[in-house]
């Protein structure tokens, strides 16, 4: 071209041919700009330009790809090569068959940067907020999912999946199927931190099955299941907490609270709050109406012999029980509730619980 030099003339050719296939492809605005610069700053600004915010394929209909995919991903480890490709900022790439498919916001950004601090935002650019797949219509599986799971045991490493926020993914089979907000956020962290948090992430709060209705597993569940033994271990059942579980057969059948919260910690603590979580207040089975099971059952019923053994059967209350055969059948206010304990005060206090007011057999009828 007249008065264009031809390094920059020699795209041209290229760029028709990319636009006589595809309906709208800027392939970029000052692509390459820095890209062989002196290695002082040239490389200084090395993949700052790889700005992909959009990329489209023939199968997906919306699945964004990054804002900053790999912005710094193979820089040097000097400071020119933390920019050299300032210019390359191809903001859409549309291809003939698909309309509009991002696929993530900050993807791998500054990914095998220096290790100084390239491990500290290692994964910072990761952002993948949607991935949509042509059979499945919206399954979200975590917001941190696996955001500090393989860092290493340095500063850099605790952030350093920080970019890798998937917060959806789309599945054929499930249709609406949340898998986690911040699944395993530092579960192969430090031992003095990672461990400790391993498994905050964890959050499930939903799960839903193509068989099931609605069936959320925990809110908390398996937290701090797997943290180190000095911490970790006495609140170890803590996140727990499955207050409902739907199976296909049964209509309502909540199986816990605080099932297990400290089931696993330490004897001193963990065995005497050992069944504090064991809150069951209703069961119901295909068969039966309603058949409350206990508001404390076996809340201290096997706490360690020192203190737990005292209030060991405080638990047992279990003043109603429903079978498919008797319409009302009470057994106990506080049937053997320190039944079991230490023979210094269990015994005195042994049969003060074993009131039974009421008790209906299905053969003779309640009134006359």
């Amino acid at each position: 071209m007249p008065g264009v030099p031809h390094a920059v003339s020699g795209y041209v050719p290229a760029y028709a041919t990319t636009v006589a296939q595809g309906e709208f492809a800027p392939q970029g605005i000052g692509g390459a700009v820095i890209g062989t610069a002196a290695p002082v700053l040239g490389e200084l600004l090395g993949r700052l330009g790889g700005l992909l915010p959009f990329a489209a394929q023939p199968q997906a209909a919306f699945a964004p790809q990054g804002v900053f995919g790999d912005i710094l991903k193979s820089v040097a480890p000097t400071v020119g090569t933390v920019a050299g490709q300032l210019g390359g900022l191809l903001p859409f790439s549309v291809h003939p068959q698909a309309a509009f498919a991002p696929q993530g916001i900050g993807g791998a950004v500054i990914g095998t940067a220096a290790p100084v601090l390239g491990e500290l935002l290692g994964r910072l650019g990761g952002l993948l907020p949607f991935s949509a797949q042509p059979q499945a219509a919206f399954a979200p599986q975590g917001v941190f999912g696996d955001i500090l799971k393989s860092v290493a045991p340095t500063v850099g490493t605790v952030a350093g999946q920080l970019g890798g926020l998937l917060p959806f993914s789309v599945q054929p089979q499930a249709a609406f199927a949340p898998q986690g907000i911040g699944g395993a956020v530092i579960g192969t962290a430090a031992p003095m931190l990672g461990e400790l948090l391993g498994r905050l992430g964890g959050l499930l709060p939903f799960s839903a099955q193509p068989q099931a209705a609605f069936a959320p597993q925990g809110v908390f569940g398996d937290i701090l299941k797997s943290v180190a033994p000095t911490v970790g271990t006495v609140a170890g059942q803590l996140g727990g907490l499955l207050p409902f579980s739907a199976q296909p057969q049964a209509a309502f059948a909540p199986q816990g609270i605080g099932g297990a919260v400290i089931g696993t910690a330490a004897p001193v603590l963990g065995e005497l709050l050992g069944r504090l979580g064991g809150l069951l207040p209703f069961a119901a089975q295909p068969q039966a109406a309603f058949a409350p099971q206990g508001v404390f059952g076996d809340i201290l019923k096997s706490v360690a012999p020192t203190v737990g053994t005292v209030a060991g059967q405080l638990g047992g209350l279990l003043p109603f029980s429903a079978q498919p055969q008797a319409a009302f059948a009470p057994q106990g206010i506080g049937g053997a509730v320190i039944g079991t304990a230490a023979p210094v005060l269990g015994e005195l206090l042994g049969r003060l619980g074993g009131l039974l007011p009421f008790a209906a057999i299905p053969a003779q009828p309640a009134y006359h």
